[in-house]
């Protein structure tokens, strides 16, 4: 098998909504990137997970109209999402802003996006190997580039695995996952009809599957199901079925949740064909290539964010994200328990929660930034992570650059702006 060496100034691994937003932001400050993604597509959870909507994008509750919490490539990138999807905010019963979006238009967003980068270069079906801190804090590293490896050697990482990978294989310190936020999967149902765009049809439908659960005809957890209502009026009808949590000493615990999922899935789709008069004609369209996963494990910072930071609205005065999205843990049920920020404001996410404790080359953003666990809850979302990625990829690159982190810190800041309307 040959072997060939990359050289680059900034290393992000993994290109999901963070990792596409780090090495754009990275390139931007003139840094040479290089994105290692391990599926043959952008997007991550956004596209692998079908997730179908951005969430902490907008600020919420207190406002009448959905307002941006970040400008710049946040802003920027959900409204050209949302011209290409044919879409617009959607506010939820609490007041809680969203973006429907089309999972096919995000990846195709993304590819368009990272083509036009100057000094970007993606690699797909790439899978990081091995990673370590050499003494003059550069990055050398492994990956196997589909059938090829390749070494690596990067000026900074940023890390946007979304299990905090990359900052474990270089020696940095994580935080245990407790795995107490249950796993869910997404799949597409065509054929259904009308009535499921109505809330009355649909919670007609829930009522029989919470009495097939309560039978014991499909398993407890498919109680709570819940069907996404803005897909619903045309095209596929969305459905997010709950899963159960895998044991978390087994090492091989996600391919048994994936083959839950599937199995699952399929119950719960001839159940419906046959219970429940809506999904008489229904077939199955899709489903995710991957199951969501709303916790893992995470890098430990300079910073970490806290719970009490989320839901008090802290700020910070080096500050480079702001999340807007409340504490949302999921149990069984098809509804989260949310604690909120306060109303119609944010809370601020230091610098210091996007860089390894340890380690001023090796930086993190997305689902592994620095965060206790409840906050995690919060900060996971879409939006967030692109401004956090975005910000991450700032950060990497003026250190990969040996220009001050203050510097980079106040151009984010000036990115961020004030809230605006969308």
């Amino acid at each position: 098998m040959n072997k060939n060496t990359v050289e680059c100034d900034v290393l992000v691994v993994g290109g999901g909504a963070a990792g596409i937003a780090a090495a754009v932001g990275a390139a931007g400050l003139g840094g040479r990137v290089l994105l290692l993604e391990r599926y043959g597509f952008l997007g991550g959870m956004a596209t692998a997970g079908m997730v179908g909507t951005v969430c902490g994008a907008f600020l919420g509750r207190a406002t009448d109209r959905p307002r941006y919490a970040c400008g710049g490539f946040v802003e920027d990138w959900t409204r050209r999402l949302a011209r290409a999807s044919s879409s617009k905010p959607v506010r939820l019963d609490l007041g809680l802003y969203v973006l429907p979006y089309d999972p096919w238009v995000f990846r195709r967003l993304a590819d368009e996006t990272l083509g036009a980068a100057r000094r970007v270069e993606t690699a797909l079906h790439a899978t990081l190997t091995d990673a370590r801190v050499a003494p003059d804090g550069a990055i050398e590293a492994e990956a196997l580039v589909w059938n090829r490896r390749v070494s690596l050697r990067a000026r900074a990482l940023v890390d946007c695995s979304g299990e905090a990978v990359a900052v474990a294989m270089a020696g940095g310190a994580l935080r245990a996952e407790t795995g107490r936020q249950a796993p869910a999967v997404l799949f597409a149902v065509d054929g259904a009809t009308r009535d499921l765009s109505t809330r009355p049809g649909r919670v007609a439908a829930l009522k029989r599957i919470a009495r097939a659960c309560r039978d014991g005809r499909l398993a407890a957890e498919c109680s709570g199901i819940s069907f996404l209502p803005w897909a619903a009026r045309e095209g596929p009808l969305y459905v997010k079925l709950p899963l159960p949590n895998p044991p978390r000493g087994d090492w091989n615990r996600l391919a048994r949740l994936e083959t839950t999922a599937r199995e699952r899935i399929d119950a719960v789709c001839e159940f419906l064909r046959k219970e429940v008069p809506a999904f008489r004609k229904a077939r199955l369209s899709h489903a995710a290539a991957q199951v969501g996963i709303r916790t893992g494990l995470r890098a430990q910072g300079e910073s970490t964010l806290t719970a009490r930071d989320v839901i008090g609205g802290r700020k910070r005065k080096d500050a480079v994200a702001r999340g807007v999205w409340p504490v949302e843990e999921w149990g069984r049920g098809n509804r989260p328990r949310l604690t909120h920020p306060p109303e119609g404001d944010w809370y601020d996410i230091p610098a210091g929660c996007l860089v390894a404790k340890g380690f001023d080359t090796v930086f993190m953003a997305g689902r592994c930034l620095s965060a206790a666990e409840k906050a995690l809850a919060s900060c996971r979302v879409i939006g967030t992570a692109l401004a956090t990625g975005w910000a991450a990829g700032k950060l990497a690159a003026s250190r990969a650059l040996e220009r001050p982190r203050n510097d980079a810190i106040h151009e984010i800041q000036r990115d961020m702006g004030a809230p605006r309307d969308f």
